[in-house]
């Protein structure tokens, strides 16, 4: 069993069992500077901000996965621990991100001004509720690593033996 680890693309989160994209990850393999995409906040709250679009962008992607799992606790030990699955987790995480930074509800298209009040709106006001990226959805009901099912199964999965359920991970 291996051990889930950080790397200038991903840190995993012990608390929320899940990884989340780096902003580097996010500039190296979208181009996209998250300091630019928020930048209608003020700089004390543009970290805090950056970091929560990360954490929702793992959110959402885990919380697909679990949606209709017949064990989440063996899905979660795998995602975290199975080195062959990881380049996959990483590339949902970016799929979801571009999803929702270039393509959900179709930001470009909007002006960002409120008429009303004669002003410029945040990004943030303009976007919906996030859905998920269809290359997420497509990579879910693959193979991918050395699983012998897909993410998305409603099949039976085997159990985490209690000794090793979040050990480590």
């Amino acid at each position: 069993m291996n051990q889930p680890f950080n790397d200038t693309m991903m840190i995993y989160n012990f608390q929320a069992h899940r990884y989340v994209l780096t902003e580097t990850a996010v500039y190296q393999e979208l181009g996209i500077n998250l300091d630019t995409e928020f930048a209608s906040f003020e700089q004390d709250i543009r970290q805090r901000k950056k970091e929560r679009f990360l954490k929702k962008v793992s959110d959402t992607v885990y919380g697909y996965i679990y949606q209709d799992s017949t064990n989440t606790r063996f899905l979660e030990w795998i995602l975290a621990c199975r080195e062959d699955v990881r380049p996959a987790v990483q590339e949902m995480l970016l799929a979801q991100a571009e999803y929702v930074l270039e393509g959900n509800n179709f930001l470009q298209d909007f002006s960002g001004v409120n008429i009303a009040k004669g002003s410029a709106m945040k990004k943030d006001d303009l976007r919906g509720e996030i859905r998920i990226a269809l290359r997420v959805v497509e990579m879910c009901k693959e193979y991918i690593g050395n699983l012998d099912f897909v993410l998305k199964t409603i099949l039976p999965l085997p159990d985490v033996p209690q000794q090793y359920y979040r050990v480590g991970y």
